[in-house]
């Protein structure tokens, strides 16, 4: 039987041939703590109110509410929130993926 360790290790070695540095992942931790306060600045106050953002990863920005109908509005102000962002420095969204 293969102790846990020596899997973990070659995990993590795989993970760093493939050029996913560890780098990445503390960005999108400090970038979802940044745009949290943002999301709380740009966004109505209705939908403020039933949302809030989960993280970045890869240029998405994931964002949890907590209906279908917030989730609907969500999606028909897709646009005009990324504009926002995009405004304020972030350009680097891409997209914005809504969850309930």
């Amino acid at each position: 039987m293969e102790k846990i360790a020596s899997i973990i290790g070659r995990v993590i070695s795989s993970t760093e041939k493939k050029g996913s540095g560890k780098e990445d992942v503390f960005q999108d931790i400090r970038d979802s703590k940044d745009i949290d306060t943002l999301w709380f600045k740009i966004v109505d106050e209705r939908l403020r109110a039933h949302s809030y953002v989960e993280n970045v990863r890869r240029n998405i920005l994931f964002v949890r509410v907590d209906s279908s109908c917030y989730l609907a509005e969500g999606k028909m102000k897709k646009g005009e929130i990324l504009s926002r962002l995009r405004a304020a420095g972030w350009g680097n969204i891409k997209n914005i993926e809504y969850r309930i």
